[in-house]
């Protein structure tokens, strides 16, 4: 059976799919597990050295800069 030029375009479309989802369900799953680790109290910026207070630590668990240095890193300050 002779596989035309389209099929194997669907076949890589449909690897490259099942690929994200697994992607995905690994993402979802290290989130879920981030979820029930500690939160330190302060950890220094990498960036200006100051500490980043426990309440971003909170709602972004795995930032590395301070709000005033991350805000300039994008370009709005």
């Amino acid at each position: 059976m002779k596989v035309s030029r389209m099929d194997d375009i669907d076949i890589l479309q449909n690897a490259a799919a099942l690929e994200d989802e697994a992607r995905l369900r690994k993402l979802r799953m290290l989130r879920k597990r981030e979820d029930h680790l500690p939160v330190p109290e302060s950890r220094e910026c990498e960036s200006c050295g100051d500490d980043i207070p426990k309440a971003r630590l909170e709602a972004r668990p795995a930032t590395t800069m301070c709000v005033d240095c991350q805000q300039e890193r994008e370009g709005r300050r």
